[in-house]
């Protein structure tokens, strides 16, 4: 009985390698979801800055035209 759950503890060859894949799966879809939101929090800062510099463009555009009245 002991020896069978002895086999059962041992790990396989095969069975280390896929720990091995696995774990090294897994860092790199870490890896790419970090970059991601990385790009992501870019993207949203740069298209956050540029509609506060269209509204403030537009802000002064019609100052200027109501001046101009």
């Amino acid at each position: 009985m002991q020896m069978l759950e002895d086999l059962k503890k041992k790990k396989t060859l095969s069975d280390r390698a896929l720990e091995l894949v696995m774990r090294d799966v897994m860092s790199g879809l870490m890896d790419v979801s970090m970059q991601l939101g990385k790009e992501c929090l870019e993207t949203s800062s740069a298209e956050i800055l540029m509609t506060s510099h269209d509204e403030k463009t537009e802000a002064v555009r019609s100052v200027k035209k109501n001046q101009l009245k």
